[in-house]
C-alpha cells in the first residue's frame, strides 16, 4: 500500500526539498513492516477463509410419539461427529471439525419447518439431515430449497419427496413405491416357497402422510395382475396414537384376510395392535408390517405375542455377521448408547457417510459446490451398513440402490427371511393362530 499525504502536507514538503522515494507499508500480524520494493498489484479476490468448523443440522423428533427414534438418531449423529473429528476432521478442509446441531421437530410439520429456518438463519448450518417423518421432511425440504442449503433425507419415504423438482434434496433411503414392491415380491416368493396361495389381503394404515402414502402404493400394485391381483377385503385407517383399536380389530377379524399389510410409525401403536389382535383372537397367515413393529423395545414389550410377525426392514442384527462395517458401527453404538442400533440409527450412519464423502470431495462448504458433490455421489456398498450396491443419486435426488428386505420375529429376534440369499432362518408361513401357540 502506498503512503499518501494530504494536499497541504505535500505542498509543505515540496518547498526546498524534492525527495523521490518508494515506500511500501505491509501490515504483518498487527505490526508494520517496511520494504524498499515495488508494491504488488492489488488482487481483486482474496483467499477463501479457513474453515474451522462444519455445521450439520439434524432434524429429529426428540419429543412426541416418535421420540425413541429421534433419540437414537441424535445419539448416532453425535457419535459419528466425534469419530470423524478423532480421525482428523474433514481433511480437504484442513481438518475442519464437524459439529452436529440437533433440532427437535416434535414430529410436527410446522415445527420442522420453523426449526429448519432457524438452523439455516441462526445456526448457519452448511447442510441439513432429516427428518424421519415424511410429513415433516416435506416442509423442511421446502425451506432448505428456499434458502439453497443441501438437504440429505435419511429415512422419509413418501414418493412425492422426489417428485417436487427439488434441486437441493437428496434421499439415501428408498421411496414408498420401492418399498411397497418389496411386500408384493415377498408375497409371491412366499407362495412359491410353500405352495400355499394368498387369495385375500387387508391394509391397515395410520392417518399420516407416510401411512396413507404406503397404503396408496399398495393399492396401485394390487391393481396390477402381474404383481398383485389379490382380493382386498378390508382397508382400515386410524389416527396416529389411538386410545383403542378394538373396533378396527373386530372389523379385520370379520374380513378374515390371508395376509395383512400394516403400517404404523409409533411403537406404542404397534404394541396396541398386537395386544388387541390377541384380545379379539385373530392372527392372519402372515402379518406384514413396518416402522413401530421392528424395534427391540417392541419385542421386549409384547414378548412371545410378537412371534411370527414379518417386518420390512433395512437393518437386522444378522447384518453384523455379513458386513464388517455393520458389526463395527453397531459395537461402537452399543458401547456408547447401551443398546443395539435400529433402522433409523443405521440410516443416520448411511447419511453421514454420504455427507462426509461430499464434504471431502467438495473441499468447500459453499452450498453449490456441496450440492454438486452430492449429485456426483457414488459410494460402494462396503462403506455402508444396508445390503445395497451403494449410494448413487438419480436426477430427482433418489438413491437408485436403496431397497429393503424382510425379517421375521422368531424366538425373540428379527431374522432375515427374504431375499432368500440373505436369509438366516426359514420362513414360518402360515403363522400359527393364537390358540396354536
Amino acid at each position: 500500500m502506498r503512503t499518501i499525504c494530504t494536499r497541504k502536507e505535500a505542498i509543505t514538503r515540496i518547498q526546498g526539498i524534492i525527495i523521490v522515494a518508494v515506500v511500501v507499508v505491509a501490515a504483518v500480524a498487527g505490526g508494520i513492516a517496511w520494504t524498499f520494493t515495488t508494491p504488488p498489484t492489488p488482487t481483486t479476490t482474496s483467499a477463501a477463509p479457513k474453515v474451522e468448523e462444519v455445521r450439520i443440522g439434524i432434524l429429529a423428533p426428540l419429543t412426541g410419539a416418535a421420540a425413541y427414534f429421534g433419540d437414537g438418531m441424535k445419539a448416532m449423529s453425535e457419535l459419528l461427529a466425534k469419530k470423524i473429528n478423532d480421525e482428523g476432521g474433514i481433511k480437504s478442509l484442513g481438518g475442519a471439525k464437524v459439529r452436529m446441531i440437533v433440532a427437535d421437530t416434535e414430529g410436527k410439520p410446522d415445527v420442522g419447518k420453523t426449526q429448519t429456518r432457524r438452523l439455516i438463519t441462526e445456526n448457519k448450518v452448511h447442510l441439513i439431515i432429516g427428518a424421519l417423518h415424511s410429513g415433516v421432511t416435506l416442509p423442511a425440504a421446502q425451506e432448505s430449497e428456499r434458502y439453497g442449503i443441501p438437504f440429505i433425507c435419511d429415512a422419509s419415504s413418501h414418493v412425492d419427496l422426489t417428485r417436487q423438482g427439488f434441486r437441493w434434496f437428496f434421499r439415501t433411503w428408498g421411496s414408498d413405491a420401492i418399498f411397497a414392491r418389496n411386500y408384493f415380491e415377498c408375497m409371491k416368493w412366499m407362495q412359491n416357497k410353500t405352495g400355499i396361495k394368498i387369495k385375500t389381503i387387508a391394509f391397515i394404515s395410520e392417518e399420516s402422510l407416510f401411512g396413507v402414502g404406503v397404503a396408496t402404493e399398495w393399492e396401485k400394485l394390487n391393481v396390477d395382475p402381474e404383481m398383485g391381483g389379490y382380493k382386498l377385503v378390508a382397508y382400515i385407517r386410524h389416527p396416529v396414537s389411538p386410545a383403542d383399536l378394538t373396533s378396527e380389530a373386530m372389523t379385520l377379524k370379520a374380513a378374515n384376510p390371508d395376509v395383512v399389510l400394516s403400517v404404523q410409525t409409533p411403537m406404542p401403536d404397534a404394541i396396541l395392535w398386537t395386544k388387541t389382535l390377541k384380545a379379539v383372537d385373530f392372527f392372519p397367515k402372515a402379518f406384514m408390517t413396518t416402522a413401530g413393529f421392528i424395534f427391540p423395545e417392541y419385542v421386549s414389550s409384547v414378548g412371545k405375542d410378537g412371534e411370527y410377525i414379518i417386518g420390512r426392514e433395512g437393518w437386522s442384527i444378522d447384518l453384523t455377521a455379513r458386513k464388517p462395517i455393520a458389526k463395527e458401527i453397531n459395537d461402537l453404538f452399543k458401547k456408547e448408547a447401551n443398546r443395539d442400533m435400529h433402522v433409523y440409527t443405521m440410516q443416520m450412519h448411511t447419511t453421514i457417510v454420504v455427507a462426509r464423502d461430499a464434504l471431502e470431495r467438495a473441499a468447500s462448504v459453499d452450498p453449490e459446490k456441496l450440492r454438486q458433490a452430492l449429485a456426483n455421489t457414488d459410494i460402494p456398498g462396503d462403506k455402508i451398513i444396508p445390503p445395497w450396491k451403494g449410494v448413487k443419486f438419480d436426477n430427482t435426488g433418489q438413491n437408485i440402490y436403496a431397497n429393503n428386505f424382510m425379517v421375521q420375529l422368531y424366538k425373540g429376534v428379527y431374522h432375515a427371511i427374504w431375499p432368500e440369499e440373505i436369509a438366516t432362518i426359514p420362513l414360518v408361513y402360515p403363522a400359527p393362530t393364537w390358540k396354536e401357540r
